[in-house]
């Protein structure tokens, strides 16, 4: 069910890696996400929204996979500066207080600070990651653009 979406997925990611002269890419979707799409796709189809189901493949499989690499590869300043500069709570004023939701969100429903190791480090210092070195980490890091 989700192995030719994610079949699909990676074939798009290596046309949009040629096309943009990078290497070829780790591109691959949450597998809940394949599953919502196939999913999806086939409620689509039942329904004779054949269509439908299409335009929903390719922007999920074609599309949103080369806005991600146009993303990486731009050169626009906007873009670098998310990419390649620290992320630091002075360049993102308001990374620290989404931290401190976070924590304190976490602190509410029980959770032990000892199972986000990473989280009173990051409330205590400044993060110095790039986006390069984060997003990719993320859930969506690998099959969304930002």
């Amino acid at each position: 069910m989700t192995e030719a979406l994610s079949r699909r997925l990676e074939e798009s990611a290596a046309r949009w890696a040629t096309r943009l002269g990078l290497p070829c890419p780790c591109v691959e979707a949450p597998r809940s996400t394949l599953v919502a799409l196939a999913r999806a796709e086939a409620e689509a189809r039942s329904r004779g929204l054949d269509a439908w189901a299409d335009a929903l493949l390719e922007h999920h499989l074609d599309l949103i996979p080369g806005l991600l690499l146009q993303q990486q590869a731009s050169r626009d300043a906007a873009v670098r500066r998310v990419w390649d500069e620290p992320t630091t709570l002075a360049t993102w004023p308001t990374l620290g207080p989404a931290l401190g939701r976070l924590a304190a969100w976490l602190d509410r429903a029980g959770v032990p600070r000892e199972a986000c190791p990473a989280l009173p480090r990051a409330l205590e210092e400044t993060p110095q990651a790039q986006g390069r070195d984060l997003y990719p980490h993320t859930c969506f890091g690998r099959s969304l653009p930002m």
